[in-house]
């Protein structure tokens, strides 16, 4: 037993050395990336600290500019998020520690100046520009320094994970080396010798078996192959005295006969189970052909009703823009200032409706309508239709919202009525934006979705609607129109707000 171990003893100490580099290998590559990934989040939190102190200067300029609470609530928001990812930062470097304390102190004085813009008595519009530009100038330097130690902060993290990459790479570099060496001493003192050991055993039984039963094989080695060599050799010896008889040799022939008539059966019953096979894949081949030529009367039967919806749709838009044309032609409706404004207003609510098809038909998507493209191409087709004195900005945040066409086409309704009330009324030329509103005159529309609930908002900063005014009891064709819309064919809940301007608020569940 003693001589038989010796070989597996070599492979089994080769074995466990593979292993161990292998356990090595992957704990310190598995240790090395969670220390990447860990600076890669400290780099991203450094970004971010540099992005929102950005922030943070524009919504104390707002305060500044307007003094209103919920500015001043932004700000303390950001500088919570921003004190909240200070507390995040994790370095182990003296000079990032430093960078880190300079951000919170930083923040800290950023804070302070705030606040004491906050308790000053001056309000928007005073007199005292002075104090205001040294309020301006202090928030600057404290955000220009946080931006700076951030940026910089987010460069040594970069520069310290760039070196444990490096790291890494060597190690791994230097331990595939060691299992390339490891393998080559396998092959030269274990596999080489075992193969020339096999290889003399293999011509030794080549020559006994030509009938030289004197062969004999090399049983120098003291180990499992040396075993081997000394029994093959053993065997050699029995074999000379043994005298085969006539009566041994025939029984021996008729053995091989019946295992040769066995095998025989055995071939037939293999041959009949081989066609029964080759029947089942003939009829597979015959169901995935049935099942080939049904999903191409499927795409066909597919691509016939895309292109019936889309010529649907087509002939929708240009039935109403007939229509719009029609409402152009001249005596068509009374040629006075009133009925030119009807006419018009009749023309911008088919253009609204029209707008919903040409949509669809553009993009192809035939089961809801893209509310980003549509809003903003409905709004510079109403801007188009008046001759405004002032330029008013136009705003519209849908991006990504989809709606089906029984909720797009009311929507398209209430924003036409709404658009077109405020470029008739909301800026007059005795309303001065700037001086009332300290901005210039502007339309915004956004609509979003949330857990299934949509949100539609229309707001304007002109002069706004009449206290008095009640959307069930008024008596405007237009803003009739948008209450009938909204409560019975869009179901949305409405909220009017008339501070700093118009806002009209619609929500309804998708």
């Amino acid at each position: 037993m003693r001589k038989a171990l010796k070989l597996r003893t070599q492979l089994i100490a080769a074995i466990v050395v593979f292993v161990v580099l292998l356990v090595f290998l992957s704990g310190f590559i598995i240790s090395t990336n969670q220390q990447v990934d860990s600076l890669s989040r400290q780099q991203e939190i450094a970004n971010n600290i540099a992005i929102e102190t950005g922030e943070l200067g524009y919504l104390a300029n707002d305060y500044i500019l307007h003094r209103e609470p919920q500015e001043a609530d932004r700000w303390n928001a950001k500088y919570a998020s921003i004190s909240d990812n200070i507390a995040r930062l994790s370095v182990d470097q003296p000079e990032q520690q430093a960078i880190v304390g300079n951000l919170a102190a930083n923040l800290l004085n950023t804070k302070s100046v705030f606040d004491d813009i906050v308790s000053s008595p001056l309000q928007p519009g005073g007199a005292d520009t002075g104090f205001i530009d040294i309020m301006w100038n202090r928030i600057a330097v404290q955000d220009q320094g946080m931006i700076f130690d951030a940026n910089r902060l987010a460069g040594l993290i970069r520069e310290q994970e760039i070196g444990v990459r490096g790291v890494m790479l060597f190690f791994i570099v230097a331990l595939m080396g060691a299992f390339g060496a490891l393998l080559l001493t396998g092959y030269f003192f274990v596999y080489r010798r075992i193969l020339r050991s096999l290889a003399d055993i293999q011509q030794g039984a080549g020559s006994v078996g030509s009938g030289n039963f004197s062969h004999s094989i090399n049983e120098s080695h003291d180990d499992e192959i040396g075993d081997l060599a000394r029994s093959f050799n053993r065997m050699t010896v029995n074999l000379r005295g043994i005298t085969a008889s006539k009566a041994d040799l025939e029984r021996e022939v008729i053995v091989r006969k019946k295992a040769e008539e066995e095998l025989g059966e055995i071939n037939e019953e293999l041959n009949a189970t081989n066609e029964e096979l080759t029947a089942t894949q003939e009829e597979l081949h015959q169901n995935l052909d049935e099942l080939t030529n049904r999903e191409k009367e499927l795409n066909s039967a597919l691509a016939e009703k895309e292109a019936l919806l889309s010529e649907i749709h087509h002939r929708v838009k240009n039935n109403l823009a007939a229509f719009i044309s029609l409402l152009s032609l001249q005596g068509s409706i009374e040629d006075t200032p009133e009925g030119k404004r009807l006419k018009l207003d009749l023309q911008n609510r088919a253009r609204s409706m029209a707008l919903v098809h040409e949509t669809l038909y553009k993009t192809h998507m035939f089961e809801a309508v893209d509310m980003g493209m549509y809003l903003d191409t409905l709004l510079d087709q109403i801007a188009g239709s008046f001759q405004m004195t002032k330029s008013v900005k136009r705003v519209v945040d849908a991006h990504g919202v989809m709606l089906d066409i029984s909720r797009a086409t009311p929507a398209g309704l209430i924003v036409n009525e709404l658009v077109t009330n405020s470029f008739k009324y909301a800026f007059p030329e005795s309303f001065d934006s700037m001086a009332v509103r300290h901005a210039p005159p502007s339309i915004s529309i956004t609509l979003s979705k949330t857990d299934g609930m949509f949100e539609l908002t229309f707001r304007d900063n002109g002069v706004g609607l009449p206290l008095e005014i009640d959307l069930a009891t008024t008596q405007t064709l237009g803003l009739k129109l948008v209450n009938f819309l909204a409560k019975h064919q869009m179901r949305a809940n409405i909220e009017v707000h008339s501070k700093g301007g118009t806002e009209f608020i619609f929500r309804f569940r998708g």
